[in-house]
């Protein structure tokens, strides 16, 4: 894809994606990492939870 398709994705979704708020749960790492990363490319608001395993014994 050339840099100006990729701009005008880019554009394209960021008018779609107009006020509303991603969340995304596993951002910290992996596939979450990853579209956590694209939802901000694309200028969408957003949100993230953690949830930290408990200790084990």
């Amino acid at each position: 894809m050339t840099q100006a398709l990729a701009a005008a994705d880019l554009a394209a979704s960021a008018r779609q994606l107009a006020g509303q708020v991603a969340f995304v749960t596993g951002a910290s790492r992996g596939m979450g990492r990853a579209i956590a990363l694209r939802f901000v490319l694309k200028g969408t608001p957003l949100a993230q939870d953690t949830t930290l395993a408990p200790a084990r014994a």
